[in-house]
């Protein structure tokens, strides 16, 4: 497997998406709605590092055949190249209202440093520590339900 290709969902891939025909965990198919064909697998990986796994999530999509390198390498590595290592704006907001609704004006501290993020991995250990203030805060059950809100984010 060769994660610096870009990958695209093959039929099977897309089927799951259409039908969850094939049942896929909802943090592996979390990270099957993220492979766009613009992104590599390296991207893809950092981008749901707050999935947990994700790097063996991504093996296990490539292996299952639920996606595959593109098939024009040259084009594809042009495509790699313009994509930003940069979290989504849209997630980056996703998450610091997230956190303002469970922590209020004292979350504002964690909202600034998310929205310093400038990497993927950098916002994943954000938002992983994100979820341990708010366990911390007000309880696992609220943790949790930012972290299902988190991932639930990911695949809009």
């Amino acid at each position: 497997m060769n994660l610096q290709a870009v990958y695209v969902k093959t039929a099977k891939g897309q089927e799951e998406l259409a039908t969850r025909a094939f049942k896929l965990p909802s943090r592996v198919r979390n990270l099957l709605v993220m492979v766009d064909g613009m992104r590599t697998g390296d991207q893809v990986v950092e981008m749901t590092a707050v999935l947990g796994d994700s790097s063996a999530f991504f093996s296990l999509l490539v292996e299952e055949g639920f996606v595959e390198p593109a098939a024009s390498a040259a084009p594809a590595a042009e495509k790699a190249v313009s994509v930003s290592n940069a979290p989504p704006k849209a997630l980056v907001q996703g998450v610091c209202r997230l956190v303002t609704d469970l922590l209020g004006p004292a979350g504002d501290s964690l909202t600034l440093r998310l929205e310093k993020t400038r990497t993927l991995e950098e916002f994943a250990k954000q938002v992983e520590m994100c979820r341990s203030v708010v366990e911390n805060a007000v309880g696992k059950k609220k943790g949790d339900q930012f972290w299902d809100a988190v991932v639930a984010q990911l695949s809009v």
